[in-house]
């Protein structure tokens, strides 16, 4: 007979029991530094949650859909095939911008929008009466609620202007009537240009605030006004984070809406995989982090979901979409309201979110609430801040960025184009000396490309491998070719040579032998802490606490392969 087991025949661990055993098996300072930290805005974390972390009095209201629908983003590269295999194929609906309305008969000849959801990117009024004029005539004039409307707006400051409350007033005025959701709410303007997590829920309740009133002023129903609010948020790359993220955006939210007498009313949400966390140092590792993050999406409750590829493969747009079919249909992350709910981690990260921003929310309006805010530039401000911390984190290797800081793909193209900026990067320092020095290959030949030599020191062999590989990852993100030194191989000006062994072996006696030969003139590194009575031929040290950004860039300096002005 087989035992039946209730999970009771082991004592229950306390949180000072947890912390005792983490004391004993890996000393204090260990155990703090890996079970308690800060991120971002002074948010503190904490490895350890127990039940007692739990508010069970603070609930994460339901969604609008009960499954995510995923909208396909539609270019102009798209025909009516391809956007017809979309839809047949994964797509519960269609993105497009101002241009592709202009083609609305010809690509969308086939499309059946009572079947699917429309959203429409825009800031012009006629572009949005055109395209509701082509809904009329294919469905009617009732019944047409499952339509989004994007603002094409990339700029804090211009959503007070004249002419953006103008627009939103007219749009309002004839989408409320059809049912359409024309009142987005943007606060992945935030978290695209860098901003944390907390100031781009603050920005939302600041700002739905705004709306709402604006509307009230113009003599607008709640009622109607609610019906016609959607959220936008962008996703980054900080998984729990972002997950947390939305279901405490569902629940402020509830409480604003609560503020103005709606009762038991969910704003739909749209998410998008975020542009930030991409780069073009690793285009493939992107598909990596939109599935990273379409997870967090998906996970938080979002309503309707787009993952941008960042990726200039032909199939990429299918790829995208495949990896939403994969969450819904292979990993079944639909059938489950709130998956999220009773981890006792993200419980409390929830809670944590939702107090903090509450409190800036209420700061906020004190001070004379959104539109003083942005006509002070005090969210432009704040997100200078954010993107600061979050690109020191990265320079210093404190956090990684896979193929950015860390694990780089020596063989990725990098295309030579100043004018590849357009959108706010955490990898833009990293892709700017890429770019310089694949400048320099191109202009003076491959043959000239800078090269890091690895050069074993000493009888370590574990810590000659174990350096061999932080020392390979510390340089080969940027352009400059590592390799393990060669006898047979002459060295030229544009490379440096690396020590890789155990701190003791750094001494004249071990490393001088193992110079002889080489060039005098090549700068020497060594992998490791530093030593006072290392040999003096080792002119810098690279370990875990050193710059990566800076350390990269001082060593090309000195190549002369780039300048010092050319990176930000």
């Amino acid at each position: 007979m087989i035992k039946e087991y209730n999970f009771d025949e082991f004592a229950i661990a306390s949180r000072s029991q947890w912390r005792d055993k983490l004391n004993k098996d890996l000393g204090t300072d260990l155990a703090d530094r890996i079970s308690n930290w800060t991120s971002e805005r002074n948010l503190k974390l904490s490895a350890y949650h127990d039940k007692e972390d739990v508010n069970l009095g603070m609930t994460v209201p339901e969604g609008v859909n009960r499954s995510w629908k995923y909208l396909q983003p539609i270019d102009l590269v798209d025909t009516k095939e391809s956007v017809q295999d979309a839809l047949m194929n994964g797509a519960d609906g269609l993105l497009l911008n101002d241009v592709l309305i202009m083609s609305l008969d010809a690509v969308f000849e086939q499309v059946a929008p009572e079947h699917c959801t429309l959203a429409v990117t825009t800031s012009n009024v006629e572009s949005y009466k055109k395209i509701t004029t082509w809904c009329d005539q294919k469905i009617g004039t009732q019944n047409q609620s499952d339509f989004l409307l994007f603002y094409n707006n990339d700029k804090i400051s211009s959503t007070v202007t004249t002419a953006h409350q103008n627009f939103m007033k007219e749009i309002f005025h004839i989408g409320s009537r059809k049912g359409h959701k024309v009142i987005n709410l943007d606060c992945g303007l935030v978290q695209r240009n860098g901003g944390s997590v907390q100031l781009e829920l603050s920005y939302l309740l600041t700002q739905s605030v705004y709306y709402i009133n604006r509307l009230i002023d113009e003599g607008k129903d709640i009622n109607s006004i609610s019906n016609s609010l959607f959220i936008s948020t962008s996703i980054g790359s900080n998984f729990f984070l972002e997950l947390a993220k939305l279901r405490a955006m569902k629940i402020l939210m509830t409480q604003v809406l609560q503020a103005y007498g709606i009762e038991n009313f969910s704003l739909p949400i749209h998410a998008f995989t975020s542009s930030l966390s991409k780069s073009i140092l690793d285009e493939n590792t992107n598909f990596l982090r939109c599935t990273s993050e379409a997870m967090s999406a998906v996970l938080g409750g979002t309503d309707y979901l787009t993952i941008i590829p960042h990726h200039s493969l032909r199939f990429a747009s299918r790829i995208a979409r495949n990896i939403s079919n994969l969450l819904k249909d292979e990993s079944n992350l639909a059938k489950t309201e709130d998956p999220a709910a009773g981890s006792y981690y993200l419980e409390n990260l929830t809670e944590k979110l939702a107090r903090e921003v509450w409190k800036s929310f209420l700061d906020i309006e004190k001070k004379g609430g959104f539109e003083a805010a942005v006509s002070e530039r005090f969210f432009e401000q704040e997100i200078e801040k954010d993107l600061e911390f979050q690109r020191a984190r990265i320079a210093s290797g404190k956090r990684k960025l896979v193929g950015v800081n860390d694990f780089g793909n020596e063989s990725e193209q990098i295309p030579i184009d100043k004018h590849r900026r357009e959108r706010v990067s955490l990898s833009q320092n990293f892709e700017e000396i890429r770019q310089q020095v694949e400048e320099y290959v191109l202009e003076y030949g491959e043959e000239k490309r800078p090269i890091a030599y690895l050069l074993g020191v000493g009888a370590d062999a574990k810590m000659i491998n174990a350096r061999f590989t932080f020392a390979t990852n510390f340089f080969n993100w940027s352009g400059i070719k590592v390799k393990k030194i060669d006898e047979e191989e002459k060295l030229g000006v544009t490379s440096i040579i690396i020590c890789c062994g155990a701190d003791d072996d750094y001494d004249e006696a071990t490393v001088s032998p193992a110079l002889l030969g080489l060039e005098s003139s090549i700068m020497v590194l060594a992998a490791g802490k530093h030593n006072s009575a290392a040999s003096g031929k080792i002119s810098s040290w690279i370990n875990t606490r050193t710059n990566r950004l800076e350390g990269v860039r001082s060593v090309l300096m000195e190549m002369g392969v780039i300048k010092k002005s050319s990176v930000l």
